[in-house]
Order: C-alpha cells, then structure tokens, then sequence
C-alpha cells in the first residue's frame, strides 16, 4: 500500500481541526496524544504479549443490537486475557477529523469514545483503546496502516506499565485484510507494518481456532 502524499488544503483543515480536538477535555481515563484518543487505565495487567484487535466489524458489529451480534466476543477475551494477554484494541474512526467547529468536534468526540467505553463495560475487561481519529486524507502517523497507535501503546510510560511488547509472541485481528469482500487491506498492512501475526475476523468466531493461526498471516 503507497503512502498517501496529503494536499495542501488537506494539511490546512487536519491542522485546524487538531487545535480543535486538543481544545476538548476528555473524561478520565482518555488521553490525547495528536490525531489519537486512547485509555489506559492503571488496572491493565502489564505483559510483553499483545493480543490486538481492530473494532468495527470485528469486536462490534454495530446497530442497536450489537451486543447481540458481539456475544461471543466477550468470552473470547476473557480466555486471552486470563491467558496472560493485554487485550488492546486499535480503531481507525472518521467522525472527529470531518469537524469544523469546536460543538461539532466537541459532540464527535464524546460520541466517540461512548462507543468504546461502553463496549469496554461490556465486557467487563480492563482494555486498552486506541483510536485514530485523523482525517483520512492525510497520512496520519497514528492512522493505520501506519503504526503510530502501537508505537505508542509500546513507549507510553502510561501504557502496558512500561512493558515494551514483544511482536513475535502477540498477534492482531482484524477484518480489512484485501480480500475481494473487504473494502481495504489497513489491517493486514498495518500486522505487517508492526511484525504481527495477523488473523482475520472469523477467528474469533465461536467455531474459531483459538490459539491457532489465520491462514491470512503477517510473516
């Protein structure tokens, strides 16, 4: 996947935009750290494996019944978590870097992180979130396929209590993996980018190979 060269105009709005985000003061636990929102509660176990995942269409399905269609999710995590794991969601979302206004950024952000923090309750897991709310046209480092979100998760003293996770014994799971139904290929490219082993979405299915490889993998 080439990088994306933003347009001037493009920079200009992103630029705008940013002042705009860092003007909003997020509920605890979110932090801010340029185009990324992200929480890392104290309660997160520290551990050097990452099992990572994407969010839309892979933890949630959406709609008013998504925690219908996301049922078998919670069990899924809970084995990985009890299995040593720090369970890490990264999401690219859109909604905050179309604003342009303080109110529209404003009602965007908090809309945004509800999502989250209500699927976090859901699951009644302490997980780590991040997400990328960049305007797409830019190239945003945190944006993925670019890594900014683990680079992140990786060096923030805020984040896995310091511990610098291994890629070679973590694995990430998501559902824009280039085949003819996705609409792109941002997570794959984005495993292949970090060093993870990928696994797409049917993973995590309920007749899924828990422990066991996607035949779509980052080598």
């Amino acid at each position: 996947m080439p990088p994306l060269v933003p347009g001037a105009r493009a920079l200009q709005r992103s630029r705008a935009g940013l002042e705009m985000l860092a003007a909003i003061r997020l509920p605890a636990p979110w932090l801010r750290e340029g185009w990324c929102l992200y929480r890392c509660p104290v309660s997160v176990r520290p551990s050097a494996r990452v099992a990572a995942f994407d969010f839309d269409k892979t933890l949630h399905f959406g709609g008013a019944a998504w925690r219908l269609s996301s049922v078998h999710v919670t069990a899924r995590l809970r084995q990985l978590y009890d299995a040593g794991y720090n369970v890490a969601i990264f999401s690219n979302q859109h909604a905050a870097g179309r604003q342009l206004t303080h109110d529209g950024m404003e009602k965007a952000v908090r809309e945004t992180i509800s999502r989250f923090d209500d699927f976090v309750s859901f699951c009644g897991l302490p997980l780590q979130v991040f997400i990328a709310v960049a305007r797409g046209d830019v190239n945003d480092p945190f944006r993925k396929p670019n890594t900014g979100m683990w680079q992140l998760l990786a060096t923030s003293p805020r984040c896995n209590g310091g511990t610098v996770p291994d890629a070679r014994q973590s694995f990430y799971v998501g559902n824009s993996a280039g085949r003819s139904t996705d609409g792109n290929s941002v997570d794959i490219e984005f495993a292949r980018r970090v060093g993870l082993e990928f696994r797409t979405e049917d993973w995590l299915s309920p007749r899924g190979p828990l422990g066991g490889p996607h035949p779509l993998h980052a080598s």
